[in-house]
């Protein structure tokens, strides 16, 4: 256990996906960067399907948004 906490070694990806599967997590919940990254993981993969489109909607960029609303000329946007 120490060497896992010193970082010198590392659990394989799948002891991960177990722990999460276990924690109801989503694996990327443990390489978070710090603490807003890892409760914004958390959340998200909590959400039902219906929850996390409604949220994903809201964001700019969002790409259904974009073939749904064409730019000012007319055309869909390419970004």
């Amino acid at each position: 256990m120490n060497r896992y906490e010193r970082g010198t070694r590392a659990p394989a990806v799948e002891l991960v996906e177990r722990i999460g599967a276990v924690l109801n997590l989503p694996v990327a919940y443990f390489y978070a960067v710090d603490e807003d990254e890892a409760t914004l993981l958390r959340v998200f993969h909590r959400m039902t399907r219906k929850e996390k489109e409604k949220l994903l909607a809201t964001l700019p960029g969002d790409p259904a948004k974009e073939k749904a609303h064409p730019n000012k000329d007319g055309l869909k946007s390419t970004s």
